[in-house]
């Protein structure tokens, strides 16, 4: 169950970043910040993706004690 944990911890904080990295890479190509629009339904995958990812994290913590 642990390996598991961090099997998906990893793959979920992996995926999260290269996300934030892709939305970071195409704000410093924009010279208007006015034009970004950025999908209202990735907020909401990503979103559901870092409650996942600290939900993890809080099991982590739990194991420790």
């Amino acid at each position: 169950m642990e390996g598991e944990l961090a099997y998906q911890y990893t793959n979920l904080t992996s995926d999260l970043l290269k996300w934030i990295k892709t939305k970071l890479d195409f704000i410093n190509r924009e010279n208007n910040f006015e034009t970004i629009e950025i999908k209202n339904d990735e907020f909401v995958k990503y979103n559901q993706l870092l409650h996942r990812i600290r939900s993890i994290y809080t099991e982590f913590e739990v194991k420790e004690y």
